[in-house]
């Protein structure tokens, strides 16, 4: 089968435009090719950004740890130092105890009128509970305390 000029020369017309628009032209490939050059660049730099930030997040994990290391150290001496004031609290408070122990009598006397006959002597109570007071005086059924939170 033959075809005919006319035909043979609009085929040739339509390919030619086809080609023509998919082709790229010189111009469209240096255009394509700084684009990517240019997205090369953008993506070292964000890669540099990127190695900058991984650095700072490893020096901030760093000294969150210090800083959890210290604070773990200083709750234990601050535990320490609970201790030793509580103790310095009950020593004064035994001694400030023993001052007041020394006057309860006279002040038992003057100011509900009993008199201690016997030595007073310090007890300490541990209730069901758990909590505790100390007994100071039992004369002839009468009981004084002096009692205090721990």
């Amino acid at each position: 089968m033959q075809i005919s000029a006319e035909l043979y020369e609009f085929a040739i017309k339509v390919v030619d435009d086809r080609v023509r628009e998919i082709k790229v032209t010189r111009e469209d490939f240096n255009a394509l090719k700084q684009v990517v050059e240019e997205l090369a660049q953008a993506q070292k730099k964000t890669e540099e950004r990127l190695d900058r930030v991984e650095a700072a997040v490893e020096q901030l994990a760093q000294a969150q740890k210090r800083t959890e290391e210290e604070l773990c150290s200083l709750v234990r001496e601050h535990a320490k130092t609970r201790e030793m004031v509580a103790g310095l609290s009950d020593t004064v408070g035994y001694g400030l105890e023993n001052q007041a122990y020394k006057a309860l009598p006279r002040l038992l006397e003057r100011d509900f009128d009993l008199k201690i006959k016997d030595r007073l002597a310090r007890r300490y109570i541990v209730y069901k509970d758990g909590k505790e007071d100390e007994e100071y005086a039992r004369q002839k059924g009468i009981k004084v305390y002096y009692s205090y939170e721990f």
